[in-house]
């Protein structure tokens, strides 16, 4: 529990506004983005090829969460701008089922950004560039159909986590002085192996474990925890699942190929100048292949310039 790190993204998003307030005078044709975090490596791009803004033409702030980013655009819409100035906010969804209707805010369709990284899609175009596997070849469908198949065994076993959690957040929006911390909890530590041929857990994830993972965590019942359950069974579970464990399940497959290409025995030959290394940085090793939904196109081409 850290309600210290709430408050402080609060302040960060404060700080984002008043510098904003203070650059906009003298960069009036510019377009300024409010982001969570390191978004903006996945961002950038996108803003480059959709609004017509060139980088040099972004002024973009660490808002420090999504707090911060709702708190200064709050901030901005209170203080309107005398001169119109082109601004963006863009957060994550993560479990929070609410939909910010605000033309100036793009929030993400999936938990967080994270998740257009690990789509079938994505990491057909990762297979197929990073490892130079053409699309026709048995190696390629193989190996896509095994992502498939582990994403989905991966899926079946961490759905009681992200329900549990999906719980825990929405009793944390009515008793804010709790707050579990995720940002130092790595999902693999629950799994012996996490590989593109093998999915085995340590044990079962379930109640008591979760239990004795976050001791302070609050206490739900467990049928509110099943009709999340069939929530997301109802759904694309790697999209609403959080996005940093996806991330991380995906890491875990592409060093796995990795290995495996060297070893031999998976694919039909060795294939040669395989240098990805998802292991520094994936947000920005891997923007080129994440998706880019038809959400974020519309929202980005409003900025148009003409």
């Amino acid at each position: 529990m850290d309600i210290q790190k709430v408050k402080d993204a609060r302040n960060k998003g404060v700080v984002a506004f008043s510098r904003y307030c203070q650059e906009k005078k003298k960069y009036q044709d510019y377009l300024f983005c409010f982001f969570e975090g390191e978004d903006v490596k996945y961002y950038s791009p996108r803003i480059e090829k959709y609004s017509g803004y060139e980088y040099n033409k972004i002024i973009h702030y660490n808002c420090g969460g999504k707090k911060g980013v709702l708190k200064a655009l709050n901030l901005v819409e209170k203080n309107r701008d005398e001169i119109f100035v082109a601004k963006a906010f863009f957060i994550d969804s993560d479990y929070d089922t609410t939909k910010y209707n605000n033309d100036l805010l793009y929030q993400t369709p999936c938990y967080s950004i994270e998740n257009f990284y690990t789509s079938k899609e994505a990491f057909s175009k990762m297979l197929n560039r990073e490892f130079g596997i053409n699309t026709t070849e048995k190696d390629f469908l193989k190996c896509c159909s095994d992502y498939s198949k582990r994403q989905q065994e991966f899926h079946d076993k961490t759905i009681y986590i992200n329900s549990w959690l999906a719980c825990q957040r929405l009793q944390e929006e009515t008793v804010e002085s709790l707050r579990i911390v995720l940002s130092g909890f790595k999902i693999s530590k629950l799994f012996l192996e996490l590989s593109i041929d093998s999915i085995i857990c340590k044990e079962e994830i379930n109640r008591e474990k979760l239990k004795e993972l976050f001791p302070d965590s609050i206490n739900i019942e467990e049928s509110d925890i099943e009709e999340k359950m069939n929530y997301f069974k109802s759904g694309n579970m790697g999209q609403w699942f959080r996005g940093k464990f996806e991330v991380e399940f995906l890491k875990k497959i592409i060093d796995s190929l990795k290995m495996k290409n060297k070893t031999g025995g998976y694919f039909s030959q060795k294939y040669t100048s395989v240098h990805i290394d998802p292991n520094v940085n994936i947000l920005s090793t891997m923007q080129d292949y994440a998706d880019t939904p038809q959400s974020l196109i519309d929202f980005l081409k409003q900025y148009q310039v003409a």
